[in-house]
Parts: C-alpha cells; structure tokens; sequence
C-alpha cells in the first residue's frame, strides 16, 4: 500500500488525512484533500508551505513548483527505511475569493462621510487579499512600464524559472484613492480568469509596497506598435480579442473603464489580454448604469467626458478608439496644426470628442469598407447607436475569423507582431 499520511496544520490545528497513493500526490489532489479535512472552511485553500531539508519554508502554489516537494518527500522516504515519513504542510487560505468585493457605493462621490468610513477598512480588507499571496522569490529585472500608480517590472521566479511581470505600487494611505485602486485591482485580477485577461500569478506586501505578479506579455502592450501599419485581419483579430474579454468581465458584472492601447498586450504565442483593472468597477446588474468619471480622457466616450450616466457602450467606444488609432497610426482627434491630444486643453478634447466626427480607417491602407462602418458604429455620438457586443460575433466580415480555431487566429497575430521591432 502506497499511501501517504498527510498532516495539515491550519492555525493552532492539526489534521491527519491520508492520500490513498503516491501516485496521487499532485497539487490538486492535496488541494481536494485539505478542502475534505477541513470542510466547514468558507474560504478555499490556494496554496501549501512545506520546511526543506535546510528548514527553509517553501510555498507550493500549482503544480508547476510540485517538483520539489515529490523530491522531498521520498527523499525522506529512503532515509526513513522502518517507518513511513508523514508529509507535513501548511495550508494557505485564500480569503479574497469572491468574498471581497467594492461597494459600488465606494465609487460614489455623493456621500463623502460614507466613502471615509468604508475607507477606513480597505486596509484591513488589503491585508485579507494579501494574505493568501506568499512572498515570491524573484529576481528582479529590468523596468518595462511607469505609470501614476508605480513601475513594472520584468522578472524571474527563481523556483521555476518563469518569467513574470511585477506591478510595484508604493503604498500611501493617505490618499483614499488609492486604496481603491489596490483592492478594485487585486480584487479584480483574482477574480477573472480568462484567456483574453491577464493572470495572476500572487500578490504581496513588501518594505512599503504592494508587488502584484501576472503573466509576463513578451511582445508589450498596443501603444508601441501605433504608427505601423497593420493590416485589417490582424485589427479585427485584436477588436473580437478585446470584445471577448470585455464581455468575460461582464458576464462577471465588472466594467473595464479604461480601455486603451497601452491596457492590451500581446505575447508571442499571439494571445491578446486586457490588463489594467484599477479603476474598473463592480456592477449590481448587467445593464446598471454609473456615472463617476475616472479612466483616461482620450479614451472615454462622449456621454463620460460630459459626465453622463454610462454603461457598457462606452466600452464599445473605446474599443473603437483603439482600433481607430492602431489603424490611423496616430491618436484621432488632431488640431489644425496636429498638435497631439496630449497638448491639448482638456476643454478642447472634450469638444472634439462630443462634437467632432472621428476620422475613418482610411482605405489607402487597405482597410476595407465594411470594417470601416464597423468601427464607425463603435464611435457614435449616440450610445444606443453602437452595437451591441453579440453584433460584433455576427458581422459577415468577422464571420470567418471567428470560426477559425483559437491557434490558427493566433498564429495570424503573432506572425504581425513577432516580426515587428518593438523599439523602434
């Protein structure tokens, strides 16, 4: 009988269960196990520490890092000739599956005193998602993104050796908005698990910074590619990706509120993901409209940039946006002089976007007219006149990409991007 006696200590408690065969020792099979000797547990187990040979703890989060432990544990097997060794581990509790989540109230500006009082727990509640995030052991790489909420950074977990990207947000509980944005973005990552959003991969606090790690896009986000040009099947490659997983989030009643070409990335397999969930917000129903203004102005749609009410075609608009720009090889909006929308006033990108017509993808590009009236709709003035999310799955055009295998839709993109520089 090849069995293993397995002890679980959770907290001050210790339980014994036993694996019917070594065979079975993979991590999902531990992670059923432990949800079997602990079942009235309300949140579920992410991850289990083990003490080494040189007594250092060593976290087991998937079965991927399940290598070491196999070794260890039938070392200790042919060390321990009379008796069988008990495998000893430490279960880690994630405490933020779908049990924290934001108070649309939070986001509310109306009632200061409530926001100031819900505030006063997110750093408890950061703590709670944090908790189940061990302290990875990396090694930190070069710099590949800055932005308002900290840097990013390329980097490598020594245990796999996979290649990583770290979000470092330095933490400053002073300012209430950006507790938001940490709890709404962790909240968020651990939440959506899909092939068109990132992943991640854990989430910690060190010195006095938050590190959150995702899958590393080897081939950057869309912003550095405007200005190529790149061909129509690619573009409606990336506008059915981002579609897909705009309408994942909302099926999870999440809005994105800020869609934009740095917020997409593309790796070399091809794979187009949405990053990038600071300001995104939880819904109470599907079709619930808000109206606080957040995300980045370029990018919002008419009825934001005027303080409207809004909802989910304003991500319509956005994708628009993007794509506009990626085919155009330049932001819209441009003065007389082509001063850039950066430059601009914020009175004079509002009234281009509430009162100018965006420009089309121009055919001597080889866009054609039926993606062209596409991404038009995407940027009417009026939001009832933008389609609708199942439209973009029954355009004639798209039709074709869309039954293609998701590989063969991949290898399309990443044959565009893995031949392009991305310094340039």
């Amino acid at each position: 009988m090849n069995s293993i006696e397995v002890q679980f200590q959770l907290g001050r408690e210790c339980r014994s269960a036993i694996l019917d065969s070594d065979d079975l020792l993979t991590f999902d099979s531990l992670l059923a196990l432990v949800q079997r000797t602990y079942p009235t547990c309300k949140h579920p187990f992410s991850s289990f520490i083990y003490v080494d040979d040189d007594g250092d703890r060593v976290t087991v989060s998937s079965e991927l890092e399940m290598s070491p432990l196999r070794e260890f544990y039938f070392r200790l097997c042919q060390e321990q000739i009379s008796s069988k060794p008990i495998l000893k581990l430490q279960p880690v509790v994630n405490r933020n599956h779908a049990n924290v989540t934001i108070d649309p109230s939070l986001s509310s500006v109306d009632d200061q005193h409530y926001q100031k009082r819900k505030f006063a727990h997110l750093e408890a509640n950061v703590e709670h998602i944090l908790a189940s995030g061990n302290m990875l052991s990396l090694d930190l790489l070069e710099i590949i993104g800055t932005g308002n909420s900290g840097i990013i950074r390329r980097c490598r977990d020594r245990r796999t050796q996979q290649i990583l990207s770290v979000k470092i947000i330095s933490l400053d509980f002073q300012k209430d908005e950006k507790k938001q944005e940490i709890v709404t973005e962790l909240n968020a990552l651990n939440t959506l698990q899909s092939d068109y959003i990132v992943q991640l991969h854990g989430a910690y606090l060190h010195e006095n910074s938050v590190h959150i790690c995702t899958e590393f896009m080897d081939r950057g986000s869309l912003e550095q590619y405007i200005g190529l040009l790149v061909p129509e099947h690619v573009l409606i490659l990336i506008t059915l990706s981002m579609i897909q997983g705009l309408m994942y989030m909302w099926s999870r009643k999440i809005m994105h509120r800020d869609i934009k070409p740095s917020n997409v990335l593309v790796n070399s397999s091809g794979a187009i993901k949405l990053c990038d969930f600071g300001v995104s917000r939880v819904l109470e129903t599907i079709g619930q409209k808000v109206a606080t203004f957040i995300g980045t102005h370029k990018y919002m749609a008419p009825e934001r940039v005027v303080s409207d009410e809004y909802s989910i075609p304003s991500e319509i608009w956005s994708v628009g946006m993007t794509i506009l720009e990626m085919g155009l090889g330049k932001y819209p909006f441009q003065t007389e002089d082509q001063q850039s929308a950066t430059n601009k006033r914020p009175i004079e990108l509002v009234q281009c976007i509430v009162y100018e017509t965006p420009p089309q993808l121009p055919s001597s590009r080889g866009y054609s007219a039926e993606f062209t009236e596409l991404i038009q709709r995407c940027l009417s003035k009026n939001s009832s006149d933008r389609p609708l999310p199942m439209h973009f799955f029954e355009h004639p055009l798209l039709l074709k990409y869309i039954n293609n295998d998701l590989n063969q839709n991949r290898s399309i993109i990443a044959e565009f991007f893995n031949c392009t520089p991305m310094d340039r």
